[in-house]
């Protein structure tokens, strides 16, 4: 566990910093994405739900 830990620090050391910076924006990026696109998906199934509810009635 340790081992590995010293072997990214090491890693991350190596890398240029732009490379460092742009990947990690770049990861950042999709957890906003895949964070939005869930909210949009529980938003419309809530929608359908509501619709379906409504309409039954």
């Amino acid at each position: 566990m340790r081992k590995s830990c010293i072997q990214k620090v090491d890693l991350e050391r190596r890398m240029p910093v732009e490379v460092w910076t742009a990947s990690a924006g770049w990861t950042a990026f999709c957890a906003l994405v895949h964070s939005s696109l869930v909210k949009l998906i529980e938003l419309i199934g809530a929608s359908i739900f509501v619709y379906k509810h409504i309409t039954y009635i």
